[in-house]
């Protein structure tokens, strides 16, 4: 089963619940959204991975 096996605070893996994550400047700077290319009002970032 996916997501059973939990990872213990401060351990690598598991996943990080969006409502405690804290964005910084630095953050939204290192998506370089000026170099993306938009279509019809969307870009991608990022991909996808395992």
């Amino acid at each position: 089963m996916v997501g059973s096996n939990k990872a213990k605070p401060g351990s690598k893996g598991g996943t990080l619940d969006p409502a405690k994550r804290k964005v910084t400047q630095k953050d939204i700077d290192q998506l370089n959204i000026n170099k993306l290319n938009f279509k019809d009002g969307k870009a991608y970032l990022g991909h996808v991975s395992d």
